[in-house]
């Protein structure tokens, strides 16, 4: 049996644990609040920009311009990634914090797959879902096919679309060497498409079908040419007139001239 001093320093001990960790417990607190309430005190010194191009970069840089200086408590993120994500060459944006004063952005620019004629004769992108994209502060795609319409044809949306879908089917059928030999696609009546390299010419697509499905039925005549180049050589298929616009079949029209 326990005397009674005994029992009185066991819970004298017991209490000086429980206050114990309770000062700890709000010291922690209070140093995790001074340090919460430090930080946001701090101001936005510099920006880092990841993934933009010549298409973005500008205009995401003077989204980002604009935080610097400003305190962290008074930056709400998801405000800035709204901001950059308006920009028409910005299809997603991350918006984080690196460091105590680094804001960084992380961006996935839109694809441009093609440069478009438009009315007044100047090119402008469009990108992978048919769309065209404002005027650039800078090229970074050099290499694209140009699309125009034919002599008193013009296209309409849907068309534009059904064009892009055409080059995508393209480029996942023919491979690098034969896709990037493709300079121009021309479109003429009856919605015929024509695929125009230095010395060659390939009509493709069936009349048929509207947008994105004239890609689809496109996979096939693209299938078919990538089996005769790999027959008789890239360069065959790159110099002449051939209609791939048959199941099964390249019709060869005429030779390089």
């Amino acid at each position: 049996m326990k005397r009674r001093g005994e029992h009185t320093s066991v819970e004298v001990a017991r209490s000086g644990r429980t206050s114990a960790v309770t000062v700890s417990v709000l010291v922690l607190a209070f140093a995790a609040f001074i340090g919460t309430h430090w930080l946001e005190r701090q101001s936005v010194e510099q920006v880092v920009i990841k993934g933009a191009t010549g298409l973005s970069r500008q205009y995401v840089q003077a989204v980002l311009g604009a935080e610097i200086s400003k305190q962290r408590q008074n930056i709400v993120l998801a405000a800035v990634r709204d901001s950059i994500e308006t920009i028409p060459f910005v299809t997603n944006a991350f918006v984080y914090y690196t460091g105590v004063r680094t804001i960084a952005a992380e961006i996935i620019e839109c694809r441009p797959v093609a440069h478009v004629e438009i009315g007044d004769g100047n090119l402008r992108y469009v990108d992978d879902q048919g769309v065209i994209l404002p005027e650039s502060v800078e090229r970074t795609a050099q290499d694209l096919p140009v699309i125009r319409p034919g002599a008193g044809q013009s296209y309409s949306e849907l068309d534009l679309q059904g064009i892009v879908a055409i080059l995508q089917a393209a480029q996942a059928q023919l491979g690098t060497e034969l896709y990037s030999a493709v300079s121009e696609v021309v479109c003429r009546k009856n919605s015929r498409i024509e695929l125009r390299t230095a010395h060659g010419v390939w009509y493709v697509n069936p009349t048929t079908g509207h947008g994105i499905s004239r890609g689809i039925s496109a996979g096939v005549s693209f299938q078919n040419a990538r089996v005769f180049a790999h027959s008789f050589g890239a360069q065959a298929l790159c110099n002449g007139v051939y209609d791939l616009r048959w199941d099964g079949q390249v019709v060869r029209q005429r030779g390089a001239s």
